[in-house]
């Protein structure tokens, strides 16, 4: 028969019990705890995650925005600077050059008028204008050969300003150097030079280069070249023609 446990030892099991209960609770209260955070740290990382994947696409629309911003921006500024160009176009002065008919004899000069026009709406300023005459050979290939260039001597005109529709008008004439060489005086066309014109082995031609700024400040320039025969033969003078020319601005 077994002996009964003494006070002691009863007291010892109870408490290896009751501490055996409380471990098993508190085991199962961190599992619990530990499960329920695992979860919350899942819920953060998708969360993190989501947000992150929100992040660049908020970026990605923000980025758009921005590229659409700009865009629309630079269309306003090229809208605007479109409108200011036209305005300028509209309003500028237009310098035009056109030459009269041919005069000239045996002891006098080649001469011709000029006549510079402004045909814009507002002034022209700071012209400067070169003119040249020469007596080219009436061949086919004389015309090629020509060198459209301003050495001196050539004549000059230039001034302040050209008003709109007050055309100033010169008198051009084939020129050469003084005899002090500090100006230039006309050429005298010699017995057989007028002879070369009058039975058009010779014809003239005759170009000229204005160079001016508008109100606005923007510099402009116009190349022009016409010729005459006075023989009324055909000249050959391509080149001139294609002479022709005015800026872009």
């Amino acid at each position: 028969m077994a002996e009964p446990l003494k006070k002691i030892e009863r007291h010892t099991l109870i408490i290896a019990w009751a501490g055996l209960i409380v471990a098993s609770i508190t085991g199962v209260v961190f599992y619990c705890q530990l499960r329920e955070m695992s979860r919350q740290t899942k819920i953060l990382s998708d969360q993190a995650k989501q947000g992150a994947a929100d992040s660049i696409v908020s970026e990605g629309h923000t980025r758009e925005q921005l590229r659409i911003a700009n865009a629309q921006a630079d269309a306003a500024q090229n809208g605007v600077k479109a409108i200011q160009r036209q305005m300028r176009q509209d309003q500028r002065a237009w310098i035009t050059i056109s030459f009269g008919k041919v005069t000239g004899g045996e002891g006098h000069p080649v001469s011709l008028p000029v006549v510079i026009t402004n045909t814009g709406k507002t002034a022209a300023k700071k012209y400067v204008v070169k003119f040249v005459v020469r007596r080219v050979e009436n061949t086919r290939l004389s015309g090629e050969s020509l060198i459209f260039s301003y050495p001196k001597p050539y004549m000059r005109d230039s001034g302040g300003f050209i008003l709109p529709a007050v055309p100033a008008t010169v008198v051009l004439n084939e020129v050469e150097e003084s005899a002090d060489n500090k100006s230039v005086v006309p050429h005298l066309l010699s017995h057989q030079e007028y002879a070369r014109l009058e039975d058009g082995t010779d014809f003239v031609i005759f170009f000229a280069m204005a160079s001016y700024y508008d109100i606005f400040g923007t510099p402009h320039w116009i190349k022009t070249c016409s010729f005459s025969s006075p023989s009324g033969k055909n000249s050959f003078a391509k080149r001139c023609t294609s002479y022709n020319n005015v800026d872009n601005n």
